[in-house]
């Protein structure tokens, strides 16, 4: 089959399957409330989560063979809309940073592990290491970005929103395998989320997932 079959085809799968989930999410949304009584949209958002973190993965390992063709697609963002309930998502492959925040233990780490763009961009190390272990582990962006805000207001370092994005706050111990990364946004009656998780290809399992409520 030529390329552009191939992208095609995936294409034509891609957005049935996030169809299909989204019209199972409608229909398990209503099962579920018949036995808990909660807000129908928080429900919706939870279901919404969980399908496409189910979808995304069963499609990846799928076309697993055919993984450029399909990051091809989904790397832009893809919208899908139904009723009251409008999602984008996005498929890219994760790349992993060399400097891992968690693992920072003194200066000396630092400097050795990481580079200088990061080094050169915090004006104070000893005071970044020692706050650093108030804050330890990181487990989102989000954290991350507390962290270095309050690292700011203590110090005053003002080059640290330099490297915000600079930081790794997850190890693998199979580096040679693929990681992809989903990010999605989910609006539900005007309820806005934001999610994210990441997932090596070829396996069905999370290795990080966080959702978070948009103001």
């Amino acid at each position: 089959m030529k390329k552009p079959a191939v992208v095609l085809l995936i294409t034509i799968f891609f957005i049935m399957s996030i169809s299909a989930l989204i019209f199972k999410n409608l229909d398990d949304s209503k099962k579920f409330i018949d036995e808990v009584s909660l807000d129908i949209s928080l429900v919706q958002l939870n279901i919404t989560k969980k399908n496409i973190e189910d979808e995304v993965i069963k499609l990846a390992n799928k076309y697993k063979d055919n993984i450029d063709e399909l990051l091809a697609i989904s790397s832009s963002s893809l919208p899908f809309d139904y009723a009251d309930i409008k999602t984008v998502i996005t498929l890219d492959e994760y790349d992993f940073k060399e400097c891992k925040i968690n693992n920072i233990k003194s200066v000396q780490w630092l400097y050795d592990k990481c580079d200088e763009n990061i080094t050169e961009n915090i004006l104070y190390p000893y005071d970044f290491v020692e706050q650093l272990k108030k804050y330890k582990p990181l487990k989102t962006k989000e954290q991350i970005e507390y962290f270095l805000q309050e690292y700011q207001q203590e110090t005053k370092d003002d080059k640290i929103h330099l490297i915000k994005d600079e930081f790794e706050y997850f190890n693998v111990s199979d580096i040679n395998s693929t990681y992809l990364k989903c990010d999605y946004s989910v609006d539900i009656n005007g309820i806005n989320t934001e999610g994210e998780f990441i997932f090596k290809l070829g396996s069905r399992t999370l290795l990080l997932s966080n959702i978070y409520l948009v103001k």
